[in-house]
């Protein structure tokens, strides 16, 4: 993941690990997954993938073999196992990760189609934003006694949601074809420059009625002086307002 973000720095994004079951029930948070927020009291998690009985593969155990196991199952020597932790879920997020960059690279934005012309090199800002757009909330969370609890995203258990691509990357073959929780418009400002006390950016939209509108703030932060109580260098403020009103941003 950060070699794919190398033009535009490393991309930090923290991931937790969705619980899966003999019954993969996606809605529950693994019970060792790390949560809840900086010592500052920024969300974290950012989003949480799959990271609980993953199969992976598994070496035959000889140095010099370059080999996985040689039998099947996931037992003795066999070429899989399940695994959990992040170091499972994180190879997920990488892997959406990359496909948001080539997405813009290929000239995807804004018509939905490969346009040589429309390319672009997306910040890892962009990356991380489209991630958090496109996740779903999570359900639910077992607390430190054991029990199981409902806990809707943004939370600091399951941070702004499970990593879901299908809802925030829109692809113009889709669209006809697919319901319409597909049928998705993408509206990108990326590396806009901001003037402390001033207003950065603002766009207007109209949507349609009863339909589903989100708005992600994403920057990258340079480093805090050491022992700093807050590490957050640059605090922006996300706004929306609904014909004049101000609204409520998670």
């Amino acid at each position: 993941l950060r070699s794919a973000i190398t033009q535009n720095g490393s991309l930090l994004l923290t991931v937790a690990v969705d619980y899966s079951t003999s019954t993969f029930n996606e809605n529950v948070l693994s019970s060792f997954s790390s949560r809840c927020c900086t010592s500052d009291g920024r969300v974290k998690p950012d989003i949480v993938a799959p990271g609980e009985y993953i199969l992976s593969a598994r070496s035959d155990g000889v140095l010099s073999s370059n080999q996985c196991g040689a039998s099947i199952g996931t037992s003795g020597n066999s070429a899989v196992r399940p695994e959990a932790g992040t170091s499972m879920a994180t190879p997920l997020v990488a892997g959406a990760a990359s496909l948001v960059r080539q997405y813009f690279l290929e000239g995807y934005y804004p018509s939905s189609k490969p346009v040589a012309n429309d390319s672009l090199q997306p910040s890892s800002a962009l990356v991380k934003a489209v991630l958090i757009a496109g996740s779903r909330p999570g359900r639910y969370h077992y607390d430190v006694w054991g029990f199981l609890r409902t806990s809707m995203s943004p939370s600091p258990n399951w941070g702004w949601g499970l990593l879901r691509m299908g809802s925030v990357l829109p692809l113009a073959n889709d669209i006809a074809s697919v319901s319409s929780s597909r049928n998705v418009s993408l509206f990108v400002r990326d590396q806009v420059s901001c003037v402390h006390g001033s207003l950065c950016t603002s766009q207007s939209f109209i949507c349609k009625e009863n339909c589903s509108f989100k708005a992600v703030l994403v920057w990258t932060d340079p480093a805090a002086a050491p022992g700093a109580s807050s590490t957050l260098v640059n605090n922006l403020d996300l706004a929306c307002e609904i014909n004049g009103q101000r609204c409520k941003v998670s």
